[in-house]
């Protein structure tokens, strides 16, 4: 009997166990479906808002390089008239230098002879090996023209310049001095 009473008992148990059980599974997936529920409108939430601050950024973006181009129209403008002012100045302190050196018509005298040179004038200057020597070295040297007055110095300086410049794409990459002696 003793052991009968245990064994209904147990089962007894065991039923209200199972049914404590599905209670608890019933309940763990209504929590589930609750926690899914507000995580899909916390996302959404979080989405809206993301958006609503992205927006406001690119506007703020925008604004902001709305202003930096209407400070750079401005800025650039003045920095093109101080290079121009400096162009201005280095020009006229070069004329000054000029002028101070010399009372010859330098540059008077310098159009005449670019008028004077015709085609293949100085070609042989520019084939010579000791003029390409020079020409090419990277060191400072003086390449010195020396001869009686009206022999064709000045226009050999002018076909050695030009030829530079045109090796060099128009762009004169250094210096030169002329003087002479009239």
């Amino acid at each position: 009997m003793f052991v009968e009473r245990l064994a209904k008992s147990i089962t007894e148990f065991s039923g209200e166990y199972e049914e404590l059980l599905k209670q608890v599974r019933d309940q763990q997936d209504e929590v589930d479906k609750w926690i899914d529920a507000l995580e899909v409108e916390i996302n959404s939430r979080t989405e809206e808002k993301v958006d609503i601050l992205s927006g406001k950024m690119q506007d703020q973006q925008i604004t902001l390089m709305l202003g930096l181009d209407e400070l750079r129209r401005p800025i650039a403008r003045v920095a093109q008239h101080i290079s121009d002012m400096h162009d201005n100045i280095q020009e006229t302190e070069r004329q000054a230098i000029l002028q101070n050196l010399s009372l010859q018509p330098y540059f008077k005298h310098h159009g005449l002879v670019t008028e004077k040179v015709l085609k293949d004038t100085g070609r042989w200057l520019l084939l010579d090996s000791q003029y390409i020597a020079w020409q090419q070295s990277s060191a400072s040297s003086i390449l010195w023209l020396h001869g009686i007055p009206g022999s064709g110095k000045s226009c050999l300086v002018y076909v050695g310049e030009f030829s530079h410049r045109y090796r060099h794409m128009g762009v004169l990459t250094t210096s030169s001095l002329k003087f002479y002696c009239d």
